[in-house]
Order: C-alpha cells, then structure tokens, then sequence
C-alpha cells in the first residue's frame, strides 16, 4: 500500500495507513467506476462495493464507521445508502469479487419485496448501525 494513496509518497511498509486514508482512496476509485445516479443501482453499487473492498482491506470497523460517520456528517443520511453499505459489509466476508456480490445483492434487494422499480423505505434505529425497512 501507499501513504494516501499515492504512488509517489512513501511505501506503506507496515500497513498504517490510517482507515479515513483508505476509506479515501478507495471511494474516488470506485467513484470513478460507478459515476452517477442517486437512490438507483449505480448508487447501490458505490457504496455498496466501497464498503466490501474496505472491510476486506481494513477490517469490519474500519469499513463501518467511515461508511456510518459519511453517512451522518457529511451526508444526507439516506436509509437507502446506509443499507447498501451493510449488504457491502456482508458481501466483504464472502469469496465472491465485490462487484460481483453487489450486484447479487441488488437483485436481491428489488426481486425481495416484489417489485424491481420500488425503492425501498428504511428507518434507521440509533441503538444499532443498520437499517430496518419500513413495512
């Protein structure tokens, strides 16, 4: 790994790049991947990868509270990205490629609860870091 992400910074020998660092770099690039799009699959997509390439680069915290703490500070705080960012959490500790996975999990998402163009509610509960959806 590279400090900040940069090729031309030091080398990250000891892996100490901080998970704000990382968190970082791994957005822009997925950013870039995924462009666009608000409440739909691109959106899923972003943060939902995101997500499971951080926790499996910086473990299930690291992945949580950057995904968590964008989402609460300085954000929107939308349900709908709060709960793609758990399916990517989930998707981090399986062998699927994330892309893969993520796109699992939005077929999964919209076939669920009947109908593939509704968007679901959610209600986000403080006492815990995920969301619940809205009956």
């Amino acid at each position: 790994a590279y400090v900040g992400g940069r090729v031309t910074s030091s080398i990250d020998i000891l892996g100490l790049e901080s998970c704000r660092c990382a968190a970082g770099r791994i957005a822009r690039e997925i950013n870039r991947r995924y462009p666009g799009g608000r409440l739909d699959w691109m959106d899923h997509m972003r943060h939902c990868v995101a997500s499971c390439e951080l926790r499996r680069e910086r473990g299930l915290l690291c992945s949580w509270a950057a995904g968590t703490y964008y989402e609460m500070e300085e954000s929107d705080r939308s349900q709908f990205d709060l709960q793609s960012n758990r399916l990517g959490r989930k998707c981090g500790k399986t062998r699927l490629e994330c892309d893969a996975c993520c796109q699992n999990e939005w077929v999964n998402r919209v076939t669920d609860r009947g109908r593939p163009d509704r968007i679901p509610r959610y209600r986000y509960d403080d006492n815990h870091p995920w969301s619940t959806e809205i009956p």
